[in-house]
């Protein structure tokens, strides 16, 4: 038997970070046992046991279950993500678009000036690259980092690649867990509170000289019972019990980054009955919306035709807490006339579990699917379909579209519409585009940026314990990336385990991933979150619809720095630039770090030059936060609703909806442009 084999491994939490960590340690050998305190962690896709008949009618298959209150809120799987499950794991991929995870290509939701511009290629944006900027002066860099058509450094990649998995974070949990529960080293149980760390003293033999500080042999559960292992994997998320447990067992960690988001979100979920297509056009990538007068509102279509609404506030905004209420909630949504067609439709019958209850009918035979692909004979490692002549795992990254074949190829659809999702599914049970909810509002604060790490100086805290996902990085969810790091660090945790046996060299490798490629997204989510703050807490100004404002001056810095851009004024001159909007989507979806790109002088002067032109985008106007808040206590006063959750308004319009939508020939109230000029023009590239 290998040594790998023989590798114990334990994983404290079933989240995305822990399940896709089992799945790939399992696949590299070791013995993975999962943990969480959650009872239906364990379970698939519910508490009922695999392939169990009475699951196929459980619609809590596809809901959030308690241990992960954050799937209750807006998700969006980045490009990245998608392109490391291609690459690692293609049947994950396949499995969650055979579950209905809906693939967006946003060189399709680009502004139509951009789309063509990219349809052309690499090739003709590195010939664009290597033109005076669209709209004004010459690009004073002179274009001379690209040479004979080569693209340069900062503008590599295929547009193609840039594609974004809509998708309930319930659902991709549900469809994590099925492949863990599938793989034969692996062991989930729920309901198991770790409650302590089994560790003996490291001596002076200690691996790689790091005698003297703990070494975790195991977990202690609260009934007393422990666990021996060779490593113990911290997947807790944001609330872990382990860096705690660490200082008690006299192994206290580096002191952590942190700072405040300044957010506070309101969410809700909604399904449109059968419709496959978008509402309106996406105008931010994979979502639709604003930032507006102090708050900003966003749309995330998601799967099986269901998608997410949330509102950002700050959180001392006490007249904003109105939104908790659903009737509330969903009047807000319609007094924003660029998101409000998302919920217009006929009203719904029937309880919105009834109208869910269809949706789990693909999900109980998962785990079989799962099994029969890798039976097939696909290589998970190296991603290819034995005698194909093809690499699935390069065609999902974007080299070429997706091409359905294995196993699971009669699940495109037969009508061409390109919906990811299987044929033959049961047919919807509420007219094309009826709006359900599928449940009240959630509500999300107390939110920090931070950085935890298990190492200082090149010396690690403990040995024998490593971290990953939100235990380890946690960035403002406004900016998508939780789930997408969170995958990304379980990838560096296995090759730092496959690496090396030694437990400090290991710690080490995953300390340094973490710094050079997770660090920079949590710096970069405090400056961006620093810059919505100050817009967001400045005094009221009047609105000035009659002149569009001037770029802000950069600001000073000192003589050694070099200039850089914001990712404001990155993504308003996006809108012009091909060549800025596609080296910017990369950025967005982590291909890029920000600052390769944010500070190269080459994109920092053709975003200089689209300001210098004169040319901004298009105003988004939204109601002023006054009325946004006087129109949500209207619509729960008339609801009559106490405070209580499940009240809601999603079907139904009130009587002066028309005129709060501000349709032609109504009068417009409260569609006038924001009072802010940067966020009025969709301001950042978040929330």
């Amino acid at each position: 038997m290998s040594p790998a084999a023989t590798e114990r491994v334990v994983i404290v939490g079933a989240g995305a970070a822990g399940l896709l960590a089992a799945v790939l340690l399992a696949r590299a050998g070791r013995q993975v046992l999962v943990v969480d305190r959650d009872p239906a962690a364990a379970g698939w896709p519910g508490p009922a046991a695999p392939g169990a008949a009475e699951v196929r009618a459980d619609p809590r298959a596809v809901l959030p279950r308690a241990g992960v209150p954050q799937a209750r809120h807006s998700h969006a799987f980045l490009a990245r993500f998608r392109a490391l499950l291609a690459t690692r794991t293609p049947d994950l991929l396949d499995a969650l678009l055979a579950v209905g995870a809906r693939e967006i290509r946003i060189t399709e939701t680009a502004p139509p000036e951009i789309r063509a511009a990219l349809a052309a290629g690499p090739t003709a944006l590195a010939a664009l690259a290597d033109l005076a900027a669209p709209s004004g002066p010459a690009d004073p860099a002179g274009r001379s980092g690209v040479v004979g058509g080569e693209v340069p450094a900062w503008l590599a990649g295929n547009p193609d690649e840039l594609i974004v998995l809509g998708c309930r974070r319930a659902l991709l949990d549900a469809t994590l867990r099925a492949a863990a529960l599938t793989e034969p080293g692996v062991t989930i149980q729920g309901g198991r509170r770790v409650a302590g760390l089994v560790t003996t003293p490291a001596g002076p033999s200690a691996p790689g000289g790091h005698g003297g500080v703990p070494w975790v042999r195991g977990v202690r559960f609260d009934d007393g019972a422990t666990v021996e292992a060779d490593l113990v994997v911290d997947a807790g998320g944001r609330l872990s019990p382990v860096h705690e447990l660490l200082t008690a067992a006299g192994a206290p960690p580096p002191p952590e980054l942190a700072v405040p988001c300044g957010i506070t979100y309101y969410s809700r979920f909604y399904a449109r009955g059968g419709d496959h297509s978008f509402a309106t056009e996406l105008n931010r990538g994979h979502t639709v919306g604003a930032s507006f007068d102090r708050y900003s509102c966003l749309v995330f279509p998601a799967d099986n035709d269901t998608f997410s609404v949330t509102f950002g506030v700050l959180p001392e905004d006490t007249e904003m807490r109105v939104l908790r209420h659903d009737a509330a909630f969903d009047a807000a949504v319609r007094a924003i006339g660029l998101v409000a067609p998302w919920l217009e439709g006929s009203r719904p019958t029937g309880s919105p579990t009834s109208q869910i209850a269809d949706l789990p009918d693909r999900l109980p035979d998962l785990p079989d699917r799962l099994r029969r692909l890798r039976q097939s004979g696909r290589n998970p490692e190296s991603g290819r379909d034995p005698g194909s002549g093809r690499n699935p795992a390069a065609d999902r990254a974007g080299t070429r579209p997706p091409i359905r074949q294995g196993p699971w190829a009669a699940d495109a659809d037969a009508d061409g519409t390109g919906h990811s999702g299987p044929a033959g599914r049961a047919p919807d049970r509420t007219p094309v585009g009826t709006v359900v909810p599928l449940g009240p509002v959630a509500a999300m604060a107390g939110l920090h940026n931070r950085f935890r790490p298990l190492v200082a100086d090149g010396r690690p805290a403990a040995l024998g314990v490593l971290a990953i996902g939100d235990a380890a990085l946690i960035t403002n969810p406004a900016h998508t990336r939780g789930t997408t790091l969170a995958a990304l660090s379980a990838s560096w945790l296995v090759d730092a385990v496959t690496a090396t046996r030694d437990p400090g060299e290991r710690a080490l490798r995953l300390d340094a991933a973490l710094r050079a490629e997770g660090l920079p997204w949590y710096h970069d989510s405090c400056a961006q979150d620093a810059a919505r703050l100050a817009r967001w807490r400045q005094p009221p100004q009047p609105a000035q619809p009659t002149s569009p404002a001037r770029p802000t001056p950069p600001a000073q810095r000192r003589p050694d720095e070099p200039e850089a851009v914001t990712n404001s004024e990155a993504f308003l001159a996006a809108g012009r630039d091909p060549v800025i909007w596609h080296a910017f989507a990369r950025l967005q979806n982590l291909l890029a770090m920000p600052a390769d790109l944010l500070a190269h002088p080459d994109f920092v002067a053709r975003v200089r030059a689209v300001q210098a032109s004169g040319w901004h985008p298009p105003q988004v106007a939204g109601p002023s936060h006054d009325e946004l808040v006087a129109t949500a206590q209207a619509a729960l006063a008339r609801s009559g609703d106490d405070g209580g959750a499940g009240t809601s308004s999603a079907a139904g319009p009130p009587p002066d909806l028309p005129d709060r939508l501000g349709r032609p020939g109504k009068e417009p109230g409260l569609r006038r442009p924001a009072r802010d000029p940067v966020a009025d023009r969709g301001g950042e590239p978040t929330p």
